[in-house]
């Protein structure tokens, strides 16, 4: 008896190790699919395509370009994490480095405050310092001394 997995459009005549594979991978696409997983899935297919009816391989290039992009974009977003992340604590530092320091500043609401800079707030990947029980972010400062 002939029949057809729905995943992969493969034939198979009573085995169901391939389909069963297929729609464990299929299944598991949900989470992470990595190169590997891509390539397993590929060779999978190949191994398991009607030889009267090949795949044909401009559905494969389709598959592997967007596989493609879609890593290429994973890893510009990792990369931005990574400068984000750099950013939040280069700015960390420098508010660390202002505390018992004179600073003029604006606050949220544009009043201007002036004092020591007490302590640091860090929240969200916002810093700010505290001046007299005032929050001034740091793009805020206008001067130290």
């Amino acid at each position: 008896m002939s029949t057809t997995d729905g995943v992969t459009g493969v034939t198979s005549t009573g085995s169901t190790t391939s389909s069963n594979s297929t729609a464990n991978a299929v299944t598991n696409a949900t989470q992470t699919l990595g190169q590997a997983d891509f390539l397993q899935l590929l060779v999978t297919e190949l191994q398991n395509q009607d030889p009267l009816d090949p795949v044909d391989n401009k559905d494969f290039i389709a598959d592997m370009a967007q596989f493609s992009s879609l890593e290429q974009m994973q890893n510009m977003n990792t990369n931005f994490q990574s400068l984000l992340t750099q950013q939040s604590l280069s700015q960390l530092n420098f508010a660390v480095n202002l505390v018992s320091h004179n600073i003029v500043g604006t606050d949220a609401s544009g009043n201007q405050v002036t004092g020591v800079v007490s302590n640091i707030d860090y929240s969200a990947g916002n810093t700010s310092v505290m001046v007299n029980n005032t929050s001034v972010p740091l793009s805020n400062i206008i001067k130290i001394y």
